[in-house]
């Protein structure tokens, strides 16, 4: 092979370095700390183009638009300030359990579709000279529900004339990103029809993807999910399945009937102990909902200690602990006002000065008023 041969196939030596195949030459970049550092330090790889963008003394976190799924691209020289406060506004009439982080100018939040849920972060964001809201799903399969929240918050935004997307854009955006989510739910859909079923044989046979609505329990399946919630691997599973079930009457019937409503509440009980620590929500949200249905059938009684249990995850989800990671909601209203809304009715168990020492302490320092009028007749009889 002659050097025009060699040349062709393998480019020219010693100009612009070998490359495999045709001669490739990198396209002029601009100057910058950036390149410099490339150009020094051949090993180097540039991971984001992106530069911060400083507000109030906080650094905004940066994102590239290639990789995000739900954004918006806020109005050039909009005050970051006025957007997050309008954010936090809009969260805390919208939502009931969330946290917000000022620092990252970011809240997370859950939202709930029957037997599913998913835990979300909105941000705002930096990208070159711009900024933006976007949205992350940071657990769980509520997709359309996430939709829907993300929806009404373009919206939202674009009243405010924080975006200038029309609404008309929304509606074509919304419209792709639901066939989107039909298309991760298809997939999920797959992978289930894959895995072997764990079901016990008095499941119905329904798979948990396709529940929409409440189906009917039978006191065998009841059986099944209660031993299931003494299995760390299949709590939150069971009981959000007990929970979203046991909206249909007939079935707190069926299990009240069936003598199971004691045994429920009691299992209910020992998974507020066992994931306390975790500051598992929808576990905790679940049980809160159990807890305050199975009051009101009246099948049930309590204990002192089971009472104590009670009153602990009040002040845990609304007084105590609320900093902590700030990737974990450690209030909620929701939890806190469904608990609350039954600890009247069982006063005759508020006997303990702890129990009545932490309620006190809610009743002065919770920052939910609903939670504060629940409690108020209980405080005021002590």
């Amino acid at each position: 092979m002659d050097n025009e041969d060699w040349s062709l196939l393998f480019g020219k030596q010693g100009r612009h370095g070998s490359y495999r195949a045709a001669e490739v030459r990198a396209a002029p970049l601009p100057y910058n700390e950036e390149t410099t550092i490339s150009m020094k330090n051949p090993s180097h790889q540039k991971t984001n183009t992106t530069t911060a963008t400083i507000c109030n003394g906080q650094k905004l976190s940066e994102e590239s638009t290639d990789h995000l799924v739900r954004y918006v691209t806020l109005v050039a020289g909009i005050d970051v300030r006025m957007v997050f406060a309008f954010l936090e506004e809009y969260v805390q009439m919208h939502q009931k359990n969330f946290k917000i982080t000022e620092e990252s100018f970011s809240f997370i939040s859950f939202v709930f579709d029957g037997t599913h849920f998913a835990q979300f972060r909105v941000s705002i964001f930096s990208t070159g000279e711009d900024t933006g809201v976007c949205l992350h799903v940071l657990e769980g399969t509520a997709q359309d529900a996430v939709t829907e929240f993300w929806r009404k918050l373009k919206i939202a935004l674009i009243d405010r004339q924080f975006v200038e997307q029309p609404e008309d854009d929304i509606l074509f955006d919304m419209q792709n990103q639901s066939e989107d989510d039909d298309f991760f739910a298809s997939w999920y859909s797959d992978e289930e029809e894959d895995i072997p079923s764990l079901a016990m044989p008095t499941a119905p046979s329904m798979p948990t993807s396709a529940i929409t609505e409440p189906i009917i329990l039978q006191p065998g399946y009841v059986n099944n999910l209660m031993e299931d919630l003494q299995d760390q691997n299949f709590m939150m599973h069971s009981i959000l399945l007990l929970a979203f079930n046991c909206q249909l009457q007939q079935n707190l019937e069926i299990i009240s009937s069936a003598g199971q409503a004691q045994q429920l509440f009691d299992s209910i009980i020992a998974c507020l102990v066992a994931s306390a620590a975790d500051f598992c929500l929808p576990i905790a949200r679940s049980a809160s909902l159990l807890v305050n249905q199975l009051v009101e059938t009246g099948a049930i009684t309590i204990t002192e200690e089971q009472f104590q249990v009670l009153v602990n995850t009040v002040a845990q989800w609304t007084i105590q602990n609320h900093l902590g990671d700030s990737e974990t909601v450690t209030q909620s209203e929701e939890i806190a006002q469904l608990l609350t809304s039954q600890l009247p009715k069982l006063a005759q168990f508020a006997s303990s000065s702890q129990a009545r020492k932490q309620l006190e302490q809610v009743y002065a320092q919770v920052p939910f008023q609903s939670v504060r009028q629940n409690i108020k007749p209980l405080v005021e009889s002590f």
